[in-house]
């Protein structure tokens, strides 16, 4: 089925083919911005990698001095460096030796980070409370093997959260499943795809909204083996927007493949499900003062897209709650069914959850999206705030409520702490006044 795309240039306005240029000023003000936060993101990565390092090795010379300070900085060093350098070069490896190095290398990481955090733990009640060198040697290491017990197992459970959306313009309740980053690669396959399926057709959804990064990389799955087909199972209408990861995967082989099994492909188009109207973006910018190594930059932004409309009429295919092929020029302030279309409770699908400004102005109800894994790993769940402005959970700006899935699968090792793999539960409830 085709559905009708918008989508201007950069800054064409409604109702013309005309661009205003932008602010070079503003754009290399705004790159400037990110690329600081990413130097300070980078140095404080590193630095802290640096430091645990030092300081586990420090720590181990004294636990077993079998071996000096100088011996165990070398080898926990070395092994480190090593292995940062091997998840960078075999990102997108293919062949099964590279694919397991790169599955060490990713542990290898997280392992590093709670055995620093344990050490410090265990010198810490070392203060208030002596006990010999080797006790604190297995404290630590009994303590890190607990952490990366608990974060596989946590990461492995998926849990439904549940949340009730109030939403103007519905004379029935519906209720829908938003799920989001199952990154189906390295440590995520067809197992953990049958087992998603599975609790969704035991929630009974009505619609199901997916909001990007199905996949890894190209490297990490074959997208022409029968992964997918768990997803034959599912009956009920499926919208899905692409992540970056799904670029990573190849968008020529992704799209295809999914629709292949019956999911509905949004790539800035519009798709109605009985009184709802759904906006499907591309991972996109949200305007063209903004930079993000997430998205490709271009002409395209969710600023520009939403500007303009869709370029043809409603064309109803049949069906109570079947997907339409929408369009209709309606007013640039209004985009439901006061404007003209079929309904006037519009939910907007975008991978990340950025340009929420720009979803408020077109009155969009609710806006869902993906991205942010809730930051995984603590601690960096302490600081999410500066990573993410909307981070994980159910937010609202003016009338627009956002709702970001903390998603099902995982960045490199299949670890959580602090966060959880979760499908979205969603009422939608009529809003009485």
């Amino acid at each position: 089925m085709k559905l009708a795309k918008w989508g201007g240039g950069v800054g064409a306005k409604f109702g013309t083919d005309k661009c205003v240029p932008y602010s070079r000023r503003k754009i290399m003000k705004e790159k400037l911005y990110y690329i600081l936060r990413i130097i300070a993101v980078i140095v404080l990565m590193f630095g802290l990698m640096g430091g645990g390092v030092y300081y586990v090795s420090s720590r181990f010379a004294l636990y077993l001095p079998i071996l000096s300070f100088g011996w165990w900085l070398g080898l926990f060093g070395t092994t480190t460096i090593l292995l940062y350098i091997a998840i960078q070069v075999f990102f997108e490896a293919e062949h099964p030796i590279t694919k397991a190095v790169y599955k060490i290398a990713a542990f290898w990481l997280v392992i590093m980070l709670y055995l620093f955090l344990s050490v410090c733990l265990v010198e810490f009640i070392g203060i208030f409370w002596w006990f010999p060198a080797v006790h604190r040697y297995c404290a630590a290491l009994i303590l890190t093997s607990l952490c990366l017990l608990y974060g596989v197992l946590n990461a492995r459970k998926i849990r439904i959260k549940k949340i009730s959306i109030p939403l103007t313009g519905l004379t029935k309740d519906i209720k829908a499943v938003h799920i989001s980053d199952v990154h189906l690669g390295s440590f995520w396959g067809k197992k953990r795809l049958e087992q998603i399926v599975d609790k969704i057709i035991k929630i009974n959804p009505d619609v199901i909204f997916n909001t990007g990064d199905f996949f890894d990389n190209k490297a990490h799955v074959d997208i022409n083996s029968d992964t997918l087909e768990p997803l034959k199972k599912l009956s009920i209408p499926h919208y899905f927007v692409y992540g970056n990861h799904d670029e990573y995967a190849g968008l020529e082989k992704v799209v295809p493949a999914l629709k292949n099994v019956g999911v509905t492909v949004l790539q800035n188009e519009i798709a109605y499900f009985g009184e709802l109207q759904i906006i499907g973006l591309k991972n996109m910018l949200p305007d063209e003062n903004t930079f993000d190594m997430h998205t490709k930059a271009g002409a395209e932004t969710i600023k520009s897209a939403l500007e303009t409309p869709p370029p043809t009429p409603p064309i109803n295919v049949g069906g109570k709650d079947s997907v339409i092929n929408v369009g209709g020029k309606l007013p640039p302030h209004l985009w439901g069914g006061q404007g003209g279309g079929k309904s006037g409770t519009i939910i907007a699908l975008h991978h990340r959850p950025d340009g929420v400004q720009y979803f408020a102005e077109k009155k969009v109800n609710l806006l869902l999206s993906g991205h942010t894994h809730g930051v995984q790993l603590f601690p960096f769940t302490l600081f999410s705030r500066a990573f993410f402005r909307y981070n994980k959970g159910l937010y609202k700006y003016k009338d627009i409520y956002i709702y970001v899935s903390q998603g099902i699968g995982t960045l490199l090792a299949p670890v959580r702490i602090g966060t959880s793999s979760e499908i979205t539960e969603i009422d939608f409830t009529i809003y009485n006044l």
